[in-house]
Order: structure tokens, then C-alpha cells, then sequence
């Protein structure tokens, strides 16, 4: 069997991300979102650098603002909320195989 293949998707700033978010306090990139394994995943910065507002999922700080340590990503469930600056997006997933 294939193992499947990790999909990444950058969010933030600057329009080479996968989506764009063009406020000057998001960050260049500022999140990723990950698809591995069967499920939806979300990790602040990128692999080396944090962003500096933060992301938050469902009201859980996916990085420590005072701490400045990379978090490990954290998995998305149905209906949580990220917010990012001024955005507030909803995760809904389909199941498009039934």
C-alpha cells in the first residue's frame, strides 16, 4: 500500500501563500494547515519561525505569545474556529466518497 503523501497549505500575507490574507498584522506566513494521515492539522509560522500574533484554534493558542517556543501542530476537528487577526474561519468537512 502508498503511503499518502503530506499536503501543506500557507495562509497569510503575501499572495505566494495558498490563501491570502492581506492585513499588515498577518504575518508573511503566517500558519500552515496539514493534510497528513488522514487528517486536517494546523501549526503556526512556518518550520523555522513562528508568526508574531500567534494562531488560535477554537480558543486554544496554538503557540504561547510569552514563550516564544514552537508549539507541535495541532489536529482541527469539525466546526473549530481559527481565527487569524480580523478572520474567524469555520472547518467544515465533506465527505465526498458516499
Amino acid at each position: 500500500m502508498a503511503q499518502q503523501e503530506t499536503r501543506v497549505f500557507r495562509v497569510g500575507r503575501v499572495p505566494e501563500n495558498d490563501i491570502h490574507l492581506n492585513l499588515k498584522n498577518i504575518s508573511k506566513l503566517h500558519l500552515r494547515i496539514l493534510f497528513d494521515r488522514g487528517s486536517w492539522w494546523i501549526a503556526d509560522g512556518s518550520d523555522h519561525k513562528l508568526s508574531v500574533n500567534g494562531t488560535w484554534l477554537s480558543l486554544s493558542n496554538v503557540k504561547n505569545r510569552f514563550d516564544k517556543r514552537f508549539s507541535d501542530p495541532m489536529e482541527i476537528r469539525e466546526r473549530d474556529q481559527l481565527k487569524i487577526s480580523e478572520y474567524l474561519l469555520t472547518f467544515n468537512f465533506f465527505n465526498f466518497n458516499n
